[in-house]
């Protein structure tokens, strides 16, 4: 009788168990996306992008903002014990803004879906109340030397490229990382951290430390890096040309 007893028991604590680690949260998210540094300056049409992994993939979910900069969302059913990611961003900023605001990959807040629990473990709280300030990511670079799709390209290069920085991102430092390739090999790292080292026009810099090798076809992209506390980046598309002799 004992050992039906304790059998018993087991099973139900091994029911309550799985039943608990199988729990929905339905967490209520709601609140305002603003410009950051700006008085009133809520964004309209911004994409909250509310995710169960920090790389932005798993389960998502992306609400947005209406005229006043507020978004909510209550449908989203998550484990109860699930960790959320924030990526609040947009890429149509008003008042003149250029370029995106926030980050479709970088989350810039993280709240358990769970605020709260009674004192049997289960929770009493879903209401999550976030409100987040965009500021710009860099934008994106464009290569313009060696001019895309060239041939017969010099050995002895100076790569060029357009500033990721603007007005609105003066007070931002932004550095660059180059990645480049010859015969469609995968892209390799080759430096990073430059600085922008602008010429007389403007376009960043950077002098190959190496002479290139002849007819050979290279593949090259530049990530700039917003050096703030999110760590922003954009990159450029991928870009070809091949050398001469």
């Amino acid at each position: 009788m004992k050992s039906i007893k304790l059998n018993l028991a087991l099973v139900l604590f091994s029911f309550l168990v799985t039943t608990s680690a199988m729990a929905v949260t339905i967490p209520q998210i709601s609140g305002y996306v603003l410009y950051a540094n700006s008085y009133n300056g809520y964004v309209y049409g911004a994409s909250v992008k509310i995710c169960t992994t920090p790389d932005g993939t798993g389960s998502c979910i992306a609400p947005t903002t209406n005229a006043q900069g507020y978004y909510q969302y209550s449908n989203w059913g998550v484990g109860d014990n699930a960790r959320l990611y924030f990526f609040p961003y947009t890429d149509s900023p008003q008042g003149g803004r250029t370029g995106r605001w926030g980050s479709s990959s970088i989350p810039i807040h993280s709240s358990n879906a769970c605020q709260s629990r009674d004192q049997f473990g289960n929770c009493k709280n879903f209401g999550i109340s976030y409100s987040a300030s965009l500021y710009p990511s860099p934008l994106t670079p464009v290569a313009v030397n060696p001019a895309p799709n060239s041939t017969n390209v010099g050995l002895v290069q100076t790569m060029k490229w357009t500033s990721s920085s603007d007005s609105w991102r003066t007070y931002t430092n932004i550095v660059y990382d180059i990645y480049a390739s010859g015969f469609a090999a995968p892209l390799l790292l080759q430096t990073s951290g430059l600085p922008c080292n602008p010429d007389a026009s403007g376009r960043c810099q950077w002098v190959l430390p190496v002479t290139l090798d002849p007819q050979v076809p290279y593949n090259w992209k530049i990530v700039a890096r917003a050096q703030n506390a999110y760590g922003f980046t954009t990159q450029s598309l991928v870009y070809h040309f091949t050398t001469g002799y």
